[in-house]
């Protein structure tokens, strides 16, 4: 009898995501779109729990490196390629937010299980299509650009004899020249507060406004909830404590932050003598930060739109929608071609407290929960030896050096913690967490590159970033006395 070979399994990345947002991202990698356009289809993922609610996916480390190259090489072999990719990203998303639309109006509760199956086929169609391509076209290449962006731009600057100026041109190459939700919503916040304070606008109004156009911000899955008028409410009473010669200042930043950007990278790219190759590795790079905060805006908005569907296929099995997002797709299917669940509710609620979803050797996607979850984790994954580690290292966000007290955040469930002068060590951040980023004195990620949302907030706020530390959120506890030297990428213990 052959011996099975024990996988060396690497963790990638976390997400608070239901078990059917997980199984999309995992199918990505076996998708034919990525087996035709990158010759890539990974033969092992696993998903499983996570510290703070979270699951990730774990990969075979030289297995998914060797996919990542594959991806890079074709959609940045020039920038007639990399705008190739693009130009299908805008077209993917755009046809996903229009079905979600579509899908949400649609769903009624006078509809038959059968029909609200049929719009269910539409919807996760589409919701896969956009992990394909939106998602993971631009997830994959981020870090292998950035690099490569890293090590061309030291040369330029060491040949033009402004090694010093690297740090702000660093800044200049990755600061996006759109507004993405987040900010429009800030700046429509801020006008709000700003006509409130000259002609007594009514409160309510501009909250219920603010609700209508950017309540779907906290959607990254289908099971999220939506901000409503009574949290915009809140945020504008916050707002309204400032002066209006301040609100009007932070109203004309945000108008001019992005055109100024456009100059900055336009004058970099003139005032430097850069061949072909060079100019393109910069101008991708550039265009890639805006792309990625639209695939997230367009991902939260489909998110929130599909939500009414999942509602009313949730009334026809007495689950509520976040238990139906718990079901395997296919699970899904069978229930909504029967009319009967294919597992009992009570394996779903096991569900809830953790899944894991395993493909491995090539073979179907195992779903298992509960004990089993030890059992199989006892197989595939070695003793951690990740407490014992005194020190973690990552990718420099923004340079500097910073001590405190460490707050750990595993989701941003976990914000409410964080106080003036700490030291965040998050699994991740986006728009959703700037305001308690605001209070801290440096940022360490598990995940993300130079591109990456910390870093690019960190930059903007002149604090010491390190992303991509892998481990830190796992190895550190919340209280630890740390220091971020952001000039090395190393955080120690003290």
């Amino acid at each position: 009898m052959k011996k099975s070979v024990k996988i060396n399994w690497v963790y990638y990345f976390a997400r608070k995501f239901s078990l059917q947002r997980f199984e999309v991202v995992g199918r990505v990698f076996v998708s034919d779109f990525f087996k035709d356009h990158f010759k890539v289809q990974l033969k092992n993922i696993m998903i499983k729990p996570e510290a703070g609610g979270n699951h990730a996916i774990w990969l075979v480390d030289q297995e998914y490196q060797k996919a990542i190259n594959k991806i890079f090489k074709v959609v940045c072999r020039d920038l007639k390629s990399f705008h190739y990719y693009k130009r299908m990203i805008k077209k993917v998303q755009a046809a996903w937010l229009k079905v979600a639309l579509k899908v949400g109006k649609s769903a009624n509760s006078k509809m038959s299980v059968q029909d609200l199956g049929k719009l269910y086929e539409i919807f996760i169609h589409h919701h896969q299509e956009h992990f394909n391509k939106p998602i993971w076209i631009i997830f994959p290449i981020e870090p292998v650009l950035s690099a490569k962006v890293e090590k061309v731009l030291k040369k330029i600057l060491a040949r033009a004899g402004q090694v010093s100026d690297f740090d702000y041109y660093l800044k200049v190459i990755f600061s996006p020249e759109e507004k993405n939700a987040i900010t429009a919503m800030e700046e429509m916040l801020l006008k709000a507060a700003v006509k409130i304070k000259k002609t007594g606008f009514d409160l309510e109004a501009a909250a219920k406004k603010l609700a209508q156009y950017y309540g779907f911000i906290p959607c990254y899955d289908v099971i999220d909830e939506p901000w409503d008028v009574s949290h915009f409410k809140t945020e504008l009473k916050s707002v309204l404590k400032k002066p209006l010669s301040e609100l009007q200042s932070e109203v004309a930043q945000i108008k001019t932050r992005f055109v100024k950007h456009r100059q900055e990278f336009q004058k970099f790219l003139r005032n430097f003598e850069l061949s072909k190759d060079e100019r393109e590795l910069f101008i991708m790079a550039h265009e890639l930060v805006f792309i990625k905060d639209e695939r997230d805006d367009y991902r939260r908005r489909g998110s929130a739109a599909g939500q009414n569907l999942f509602n009313q296929i949730g009334k026809k099995f007495n689950l509520n929608r976040k238990e139906v997002c718990y079901l395997a797709i296919a699970e899904l299917r069978q229930a909504l071609k029967t009319g009967l669940l294919p597992i009992t509710k009570a394996q779903i609620k096991e569900r809830l407290k953790g899944y894991l979803l395993l493909w491995k050797n090539g073979r179907p996607m195992i779903v298992t929960s509960g004990q089993e979850i030890k059992h199989l984790l006892n197989q595939e994954l070695r003793q951690s030896q990740d407490k014992q580690v005194k020190e973690v290292r990552g990718q420099i966000g923004a340079t500097g050096l910073a001590q405190g007290s460490v707050v750990i955040i595993y989701t941003k469930h976990d914000l409410r913690k964080v106080y003036q002068g700490a030291i965040m060590v998050s699994v991740t951040t986006n728009p959703d967490y700037v305001p308690a980023m605001k209070m801290c004195k440096a940022f360490v990620t598990d995940e993300g590159g130079i591109t990456s949302h910390a870093a690019i907030v960190a930059r903007e706020m002149n604090k010491p970033c390190i992303v991509g530390a892998k481990i830190a959120s796992r190895i550190l506890k919340d209280g630890d006395l740390v220091e971020v030297d952001a000039n090395q990428g190393v955080v120690r213990k003290i």
